[in-house]
């Protein structure tokens, strides 16, 4: 049976699923029409007359067949005439490279920065903005790390944050194009815990969610190890378990900031936010937009978004807008009233530079008592217990530089203090 389908066809499995090689990139081979080319051909021996043996059979075919689809360490794009490496050398393709989808167009290097609805349009969204230049080269760095595959190297999740009818939807819809459907998923970031949603990602470049759930929190740990790219554990309903490590870049649309209950920098770190602020004026609104830049310039905002690679390479990050560090400024605060307090309130400061002298400490009960008046005062924030409240400053000492010690004194009672923080009279301040 394996010399039959290998007439037509390389076969390779991965994943619990069997792939063929098309030319230009691996398919998988469905169930049904191995399952059938069993029946109609062999199911006149005895050891193939009953379903069970088809099964049987197919799960032997599964075994024998040369394993894993990607047999060398080529990173890069598959596109209609052959496969672009991250040195944007254009190369034939490759059953090796492990490829899964093939892009719908080609890549033409003389067509970058060819697309002037595209870059009107950017300047309809952002045109206002003192940091426009910055979001449009993040924009293009993203573009190129959702189609070389890398987000997990850079480890951020891109949020298009902002106001409606600014523009956020319209450029979600021109990213989803640069990627063929076999390539992308839709698996919101509150449903990472799942036990086979995060399998949907297996072999992808994009995933994305129209918009962020305002209520539904997202799991921190989670959350972490998907967008870094951890190995895990995937299964497709009614097949086995399989390891794998999701590879795509997530594009979210919010009009609010993420929540969880992860108070830790590592959380707010892996996001990249290109803030919309300003409703597209109704002059210049057009509804069909996007599909319009898709239908005339899709090659030339991939070609253009390619470029990006000799500067991700480069710097190892994405260019971070100034907008982009306030709101993950506020995001960080919102997800922890504890920062909150340490940031914003006039009474408290980090002292690192003692000039020699004692080493400045607060006590725990002390600077909870001023974090509880914060929160239910001017900030209107809702406080949290005693517990949790160490649980967050323990999160925020590193990131903010204070030092959490913990002491037992002569009765053998546990007394906690923050070294380097210092309280300040607000009114002798005043």
């Amino acid at each position: 049976m394996v010399k039959d389908l290998e007439q037509v066809h390389e076969v390779r499995g991965a994943g619990s699923f069997l792939w063929k090689w098309m030319g230009s990139h691996w398919e998988v081979l469905p169930d049904t029409v191995v399952m059938a080319k069993i029946a109609t051909e062999y199911g006149h021996l005895q050891a193939a007359k009953r379903h069970a043996d088809h099964r049987g059979i197919m799960a032997t075919i599964s075994n024998v067949v040369p394993q894993g689809l990607k047999r060398m360490d080529v990173r890069g794009v598959n596109f209609a005439n052959g496969f672009l490496t991250e040195e944007l050398e254009l190369r034939e393709h490759n059953p090796d490279y492990g490829m899964t989808y093939t892009m719908p167009f080609r890549y033409v290097d003389g067509m970058a920065g060819n697309s002037p609805l595209f870059f009107q349009f950017l300047d309809d969204c952002w045109g206002h903005d003192a940091d426009f230049e910055a979001k449009k080269m993040a924009l293009q760095e993203a573009m190129c790390v959702t189609l070389f595959a890398m987000g997990p190297r850079l480890q951020k999740v891109i949020l298009l944050r902002g106001v409606a009818k600014s523009g956020k939807s319209q450029l979600l819809k021109i990213v989803e194009s640069l990627v063929p459907d076999n390539a992308r998923c839709y698996v919101p970031p509150n449903e990472w815990q799942d036990k086979f949603m995060p399998t949907m990602m297996h072999e992808k470049l994009l995933n994305v969610c129209g918009e962020l759930s305002e209520r539904k929190k997202i799991d921190g740990q989670r959350f972490k190890d998907i967008v870094d790219g951890s190995e895990m554990s995937g299964q497709h309903k009614g097949r086995d378990i399989f390891n794998f490590r999701p590879l795509c870049t997530h594009w979210f649309a919010s009009n609010h900031t993420p929540k969880t209950e992860d108070s830790s920098d590592g959380f707010n770190r892996r996001w990249l936010v290109l803030e919309f602020n300003k409703a597209v004026p109704p002059e210049k609104r057009q509804l069909d937009i996007a599909d319009r830049i898709v239908a005339e310039e899709r090659e030339a905002i991939v070609a253009w978004a390619v470029q990006a690679m000799p500067r991700l390479l480069r710097n190892q990050e994405y260019t971070l807008p100034p907008s982009h560090a306030q709101i993950i400024r506020e995001m960080a605060q919102e997800n922890n009233s504890a920062r909150f307090f340490l940031e914003e309130s006039p009474e408290v400061r980090v002292v690192k530079d003692s000039q020699g002298k004692t080493i400045p400490r607060t006590s725990e009960d002390l600077l909870f008592s001023k974090y509880w008046s914060f929160c239910v005062g001017p900030a209107g924030a809702r406080p949290v217990g005693r517990r949790g409240f160490r649980g967050m400053m323990r999160d925020l000492q590193q990131d903010l530089g204070f030092e959490l010690v913990i002491e037992t004194n002569q009765l053998g009672v546990q007394q906690a203090y923050y070294q380097y923080l210092t309280l300040v009279d607000s009114k002798k301040k005043s």
